[in-house]
């Protein structure tokens, strides 16, 4: 299983947020993050279909990796000040 899955079967399975963070070494942020997705996704599922043929979509979103919005990032330039600070 890749890291992701295996945070969410952690959760799943009981264990705290904090536990988990420990364990992989993450922050708790990123283990809230997932489990906010995960949840969201499933109840997404769940609401908008009754059939079985759409869990392998949530099993897809479960395993996929994160997915991060970089577009609005500022640029960093490396400056004296920066260089200085180093």
């Amino acid at each position: 299983m890749i890291q992701k899955q295996e945070i969410i079967m952690a959760a799943l399975n009981g264990k705290s947020q904090r536990a988990i963070a420990k364990e992989f070494r993450i922050g708790r942020n990123t283990i809230r993050r997932y489990m906010k997705q995960y949840y969201a996704s499933r109840e997404k599922l769940l609401a908008t279909s009754t059939h079985t043929e759409d869990v392998p979509l949530l099993i897809q979103q479960v395993v996929e990796k994160p997915k991060y919005d970089t577009s609005s990032r500022t640029k960093t330039k490396l400056t004296p000040e920066v260089m200085q600070k180093i």
